[in-house]
């Protein structure tokens, strides 16, 4: 395994942070405005969409790591398209259930769809399941939900719902939407699925804990107390500190879950995102609440954006499964050998 990123996947960092910049949430009044078709566009013109699905259904043949570049990057601006619920979840669970044609669909932007998971966020939902949510579904046409083992898609019909992640939207899926089957999954396609998916999660999860502490640093260096800086104070400057070394660890889980991706089997791929996950999720929310505890109070108020980091790091933390679920997969199979 090569830790080092190659000069093209540097370049396609650096293209994601812009992206990121033009589409992520700058201030609380953009939450306020409606997002823009243009945005998705430009990401399906970028080649971002699909990104792991294979260059003849459309995609971009790349491998997991380029995957959790993108994702960090779009979770460090906050940006609101639906990039792991459509390009991630939904472009690679039809893509293993043999969905050529709907992947082609996703991959040029004809179509935008997004995964139904359950009430509480933990697994993929089925079509006889009740309360399903589709997660991260702004703009989505359909959601993939399965039927047994095979994969199937519904209309999503406008109905979103209140949750603490203020930059993503979820709706509720209506129990009477007709089905269309789309393919079946293999035996291990789920395994392969999930480990990507938590992977992705992971990498927008490191990306929100950057951004979180990358602006608590900023106004540590610019607030002023008793004519210095904050951050000049040891409580402050240690407590940054803190923070640096749990995003640079949770990075480092991050990066060997990408890369076991397409390098390991389906389930050692799998234990290595569950590592990852379960750390992040743990990490996340403790370096977004000390960005908050830097800004003081106010790091809570809605004109100051600290909070909405926290936010989307609670709710990530919980889709899939949160550290607890994670570790205690890992335990049951740990036993089971």
């Amino acid at each position: 395994m090569d830790a080092l990123l190659s000069a093209e996947q540097e370049a396609l960092r650096e293209v994601a942070a812009d992206l990121g910049d033009d589409l992520g949430t700058h201030s609380s009044s953009d939450l306020e405005t409606e997002l823009s078709p243009q945005g998705w566009h430009t990401l399906v013109q970028t080649g971002l969409v699909g990104l792991h699905a294979p260059e003849n259904l459309g995609g971009g043949g790349a491998s997991g790591v380029e995957v959790a570049i993108v994702a960090e990057q779009l979770g460090r601006s906050l940006a609101r398209e639906p990039y792991l619920g459509s390009a991630v979840f939904a472009v690679e669970l039809a893509r293993l259930s043999g969905a050529d044609d709907y992947v082609r669909q996703l991959c040029d932007g004809t179509l935008r769809a997004t995964v139904a998971l359950t009430p509480e966020l933990d697994a993929i939902a089925t079509v006889d399941g009740h309360g399903a949510l589709a997660w991260d579904s702004a703009g989505c046409d359909q959601v993939l939900m399965l039927d047994g083992h095979k994969l199937v898609a519904a209309e999503l019909r406008a109905g979103r719902i209140d949750s603490i992640d203020v930059s993503r939207e979820v709706q509720r899926v209506e129990a009477t939407t007709p089905h269309l089957a789309l393919g079946s999954l293999a035996a291990d396609a789920e395994t392969r699925w999930l480990a990507l998916a938590l992977t992705g999660l992971t990498a927008d999860l490191v990306g929100v804990m950057d951004g979180a502490l990358t602006r608590a640093v900023r106004y540590a260096c610019e607030r002023e107390q008793f004519g210095a800086p904050i951050g000049s104070f040891q409580a402050i400057a240690h407590l940054c500190a803190d923070q640096a070394v749990s995003v640079s660890a949770a990075r480092s889980a991050l990066n060997y879950a990408a890369w076991s991706i397409d390098e390991c089997p389906p389930a050692e791929a799998l234990r290595a995102a569950r590592t990852a996950k379960a750390f992040a999720a743990e990490a996340g929310r403790t370096v977004c609440e000390a960005g908050i505890q830097v800004h003081g109070g106010i790091g809570i108020t809605w004109e100051c954006i600290e909070h909405l980091y926290l936010r989307r790091a609670l709710m990530s933390r919980q889709v899939l499964g949160d550290e607890r679920q994670q570790l205690q997969a890992l335990a049951d199979e740990r036993r089971a050998v």
